[in-house]
């Protein structure tokens, strides 16, 4: 038994310093962003929730998260603008429309992907950190 470790343990290490063979990812990161990709789609659907209150409470959509927070319409971990490794914000407003992104507070690290969403409701994605966020991205799916 001893012979055929030292084999195995020799060709694992042969392989290894030729380049042929990579062992399994001990990277924990990708789970990790994976979870908080999802939890930014979760809460844009409720800022989003939050936009449309704000429309039926006060005849036009909030400008800023602060403003979702004052009329009651937004509360708990969303309220300053942080959760689960993403950003936040109100890009526009006017009483018919608004644009709402998430972005990964380090992208590549707390996330992969950049989101945006208006009133539609329809999220969107890029993968790219420098992309503008519009609705010329693909639908998340």
């Amino acid at each position: 038994m001893s012979l055929f470790r030292n084999i195995t343990s020799l060709l694992l290490l042969m392989l290894l310093l030729s380049g042929c063979y990579e062992p399994p990812s001990t990277n924990i990161t990708v789970p990790i962003q994976a979870t908080q990709e999802k939890s930014a789609l979760l809460s844009l659907r409720e800022l989003h929730a939050a936009q449309q209150h704000h429309l039926a409470q006060l005849g036009s959509y909030a400008s800023s998260l602060n403003a979702l927070v004052s009329s009651g319409a937004l509360q708990g971990g969303l309220a300053d603008g942080e959760k689960s490794g993403y950003r936040f914000s109100v890009l526009a407003a006017t009483a018919s429309s608004f644009q709402l992104i998430a972005e990964p507070i380090e992208f590549g690290k707390t996330g992969r992907r950049r989101y945006y969403t208006d009133q539609s409701g329809v999220i969107r994605f890029s993968k790219d950190a420098n992309q503008a966020l519009d609705t010329s991205l693909p639908a998340v799916q």
